[in-house]
Protein backbone atom coordinates (compact mmCIF):
# COMPACT_ATOMS: atom_id res chain seq x y z
CA UNK A 1 0.00 0.00 0.00
CA UNK A 2 1.01 3.44 -1.23
CA UNK A 3 2.54 6.01 2.04
CA UNK A 4 -0.33 9.29 2.22
CA UNK A 5 0.71 12.25 0.86
CA UNK A 6 1.15 14.61 3.85
CA UNK A 7 -1.25 17.23 3.79
CA UNK A 8 1.53 19.87 3.59
CA UNK A 9 3.00 18.77 0.29
CA UNK A 10 1.96 21.75 -2.40
CA UNK A 11 0.42 23.50 0.56
CA UNK A 12 3.61 25.08 2.14
CA UNK A 13 3.99 28.25 3.13
CA UNK A 14 0.81 28.92 1.26
CA UNK A 15 -2.00 27.04 -0.90
CA UNK A 16 -1.54 27.28 -4.69
CA UNK A 17 -4.15 29.81 -5.27
CA UNK A 18 -3.31 32.36 -2.11
CA UNK A 19 0.94 32.41 -2.80
CA UNK A 20 3.08 35.61 -1.40
CA UNK A 21 6.47 36.40 -0.90
CA UNK A 22 7.71 34.65 2.59
CA UNK A 23 10.79 34.23 4.63
CA UNK A 24 10.80 30.82 6.08
CA UNK A 25 12.37 31.53 9.45
CA UNK A 26 14.71 28.17 10.96
CA UNK A 27 11.86 27.22 13.23
CA UNK A 28 8.38 26.68 10.49
CA UNK A 29 10.39 24.35 8.65
CA UNK A 30 8.13 21.15 8.23
CA UNK A 31 10.31 17.97 9.66
CA UNK A 32 9.26 15.04 7.89
CA UNK A 33 11.20 11.59 7.88
CA UNK A 34 11.19 10.01 5.06
CA UNK A 35 11.53 6.37 3.90
CA UNK A 36 10.85 3.02 5.64
CA UNK A 37 13.73 0.61 5.50
CA UNK A 38 16.42 3.84 5.18
CA UNK A 39 14.61 6.41 6.78
CA UNK A 40 16.35 9.79 6.78
CA UNK A 41 15.13 13.35 8.13
CA UNK A 42 13.57 15.91 5.64
CA UNK A 43 12.80 19.24 6.81
CA UNK A 44 11.14 21.02 4.40
CA UNK A 45 10.96 24.88 3.51
CA UNK A 46 9.00 24.97 1.06
CA UNK A 47 6.27 22.19 -1.05
CA UNK A 48 4.47 24.50 -3.69
CA UNK A 49 2.50 23.46 -6.48
CA UNK A 50 5.57 24.43 -8.72
CA UNK A 51 8.52 23.43 -6.56
CA UNK A 52 9.46 21.71 -3.14
CA UNK A 53 12.71 22.62 -1.27
CA UNK A 54 14.40 21.87 1.74
CA UNK A 55 17.14 19.97 3.60
CA UNK A 56 17.69 16.42 3.98
CA UNK A 57 19.79 14.61 6.39
CA UNK A 58 21.48 11.02 6.47
CA UNK A 59 23.73 9.70 9.48
CA UNK A 60 27.56 8.95 9.36
CA UNK A 61 28.32 5.66 6.97
CA UNK A 62 24.32 5.44 6.43
CA UNK A 63 22.40 5.37 3.09
CA UNK A 64 18.86 6.55 2.24
CA UNK A 65 15.68 5.16 0.83
CA UNK A 66 15.48 4.81 -2.89
CA UNK A 67 13.49 7.01 -4.32
CA UNK A 68 11.54 6.38 -7.44
CA UNK A 69 11.55 8.50 -10.12
CA UNK A 70 9.77 12.49 -9.53
CA UNK A 71 7.97 13.78 -11.96
CA UNK A 72 10.69 17.33 -11.88
CA UNK A 73 14.36 18.18 -12.05
CA UNK A 74 16.13 18.00 -9.26
CA UNK A 75 18.66 20.06 -7.56
CA UNK A 76 21.15 19.19 -4.67
CA UNK A 77 23.84 21.29 -2.87
CA UNK A 78 25.78 19.11 -0.35
CA UNK A 79 26.51 21.86 2.77
CA UNK A 80 28.05 19.23 4.68
CA UNK A 81 29.71 15.67 4.63
CA UNK A 82 30.66 13.28 1.58
CA UNK A 83 27.94 11.62 -0.80
CA UNK A 84 27.32 9.40 -3.34
CA UNK A 85 24.30 9.92 -5.34
CA UNK A 86 23.27 6.97 -6.99
CA UNK A 87 21.20 6.37 -10.20
CA UNK A 88 19.45 3.94 -11.62
CA UNK A 89 21.85 1.68 -9.69
CA UNK A 90 24.19 1.60 -11.79
CA UNK A 91 25.78 5.82 -11.92
CA UNK A 92 27.41 6.82 -9.14
CA UNK A 93 28.29 10.27 -8.70
CA UNK A 94 30.74 11.44 -5.66
CA UNK A 95 29.52 15.02 -3.97
CA UNK A 96 31.69 16.94 -1.67
CA UNK A 97 30.97 20.01 0.53
CA UNK A 98 30.08 22.80 -1.69
CA UNK A 99 29.43 20.76 -5.01
CA UNK A 100 26.09 20.82 -6.24
CA UNK A 101 24.73 18.46 -8.46
CA UNK A 102 21.40 17.94 -11.05
CA UNK A 103 19.51 15.19 -11.73
CA UNK A 104 17.08 15.49 -14.65
CA UNK A 105 13.42 13.95 -14.16
CA UNK A 106 12.70 10.42 -14.10
CA UNK A 107 15.63 8.61 -12.75
CA UNK A 108 15.42 6.60 -9.45
CA UNK A 109 17.89 7.27 -7.34
CA UNK A 110 19.36 7.11 -3.52
CA UNK A 111 21.92 8.43 -1.45
CA UNK A 112 24.91 7.37 0.51
CA UNK A 113 26.89 8.69 3.06
CA UNK A 114 30.16 8.46 2.76
CA UNK A 115 31.55 10.81 5.64
CA UNK A 116 32.02 10.14 9.68
CA UNK A 117 29.99 13.43 9.94
CA UNK A 118 26.41 13.75 9.13
CA UNK A 119 25.83 14.42 5.09
CA UNK A 120 23.46 17.29 4.69
CA UNK A 121 22.15 18.49 1.22
CA UNK A 122 19.90 21.12 -0.12
CA UNK A 123 17.53 20.18 -2.29
CA UNK A 124 15.07 21.80 -5.14
CA UNK A 125 12.61 19.31 -6.90
CA UNK A 126 10.52 21.58 -9.94
CA UNK A 127 7.74 21.15 -10.81
CA UNK A 128 6.36 18.39 -8.72
CA UNK A 129 7.37 15.55 -6.62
Amino acid sequence: MAAKTPDFIGNYPDPPDDKSVRVIPKDKRIPFVHGEAHKILVDYMVSTDRMHGGIFEIGPHSRGEETPPHKGDEFYYVLQGEGLLCVENERYYRMHEEEAGYLPAGYMHYWLNLSDTTLRVLFVIAPDL
